[in-house]
């Protein structure tokens, strides 16, 4: 199955994209923190808990998720799905006014550090049926070149389509709606990491896959490829 949805004209990775389930949630809403690394186990499991309450206030389901490779270790990254900027101001509303959310920030104390960064993205396109369940989401970024967004988003969906009917693992792919002009970011969901070796290998071995991958060259800015896996933490 495959769904496209509109996109905006900029693009930017955000972590846990392939949480879609209903036609309308077409945004993705996610923060960036980091965890003192005096009290990681400690501030994880308050992390957790405040996405809980958050979706208990909200109705938003949020999830929770810690860097494995290729991100700086200690950091926390939480996530949702919105239909829209008016609906995550709503949102936003709901916690401002609820006194169990602003009791449970009170209790920090520290565990959860800053610079805090928000960002909003919009998919694109979503093949397969992505893993809602998944314990492990593989993303890789890219930032297109300027004179090419056409060109290279038409790619970035065939690479897309391509790759999941290769490994039959579901993926979208998401544009952000502020950040780096031109960023997109491929997202998949795996139950475990042997599934992602298996995906890895398919991809490696695949001559067409390797193929598109060179025919990019132009498409991208050299040297904004980037690839992370973060990890679930409940």
């Amino acid at each position: 199955m495959k769904r496209n949805c509109n996109s905006a004209s900029s693009l930017l990775l955000v972590g846990l994209s392939a949480l879609v389930t209903k036609e309308n949630d077409m945004n993705l809403f996610g923060r960036w923190l980091s965890v003192d690394p005096q009290r990681a186990a400690e501030g994880y499991t308050y992390g957790v808990e405040l996405a809980r309450r958050v979706s208990e206030t909200t109705g938003l389901k949020v999830a929770t998720w810690m860097p494995l490779f290729g991100a700086s270790s200690g950091g926390i990254t939480f996530s949702c799905r919105v239909d829209s900027l008016a609906a995550m101001g709503a949102a936003s509303e709901k916690l401002a006014g609820d006194k169990g959310y602003q009791d449970l920030l009170a209790k920090n104390g520290g565990k959860l550090i800053g610079p805090m960064e928000d960002q909003i993205s919009q998919f694109v396109s979503i093949a397969g049926e992505p893993n809602l369940a998944g314990n492990y989401a593989s993303i890789i970024s890219a930032q297109m070149g300027l004179g090419k967004l056409i060109e290279a988003m038409g790619w970035a969906v065939e690479v897309l389509d391509h790759v999941v009917a290769l490994t039959g693992v579901g993926g979208s792919l998401v544009q952000g709606l502020f950040g780096p002009f031109g960023t997109v970011a491929w997202i998949g969901l795996y139950e475990n990491l042997a599934q992602l070796d298996e995906a890895t290998a398919k991809q490696m071995a695949d001559t067409t896959y390797i193929e598109m991958v060179n025919h990019a060259g132009g498409l991208f800015v050299t040297g904004s490829v980037s690839s992370v896996l973060l990890q679930r933490v409940e």
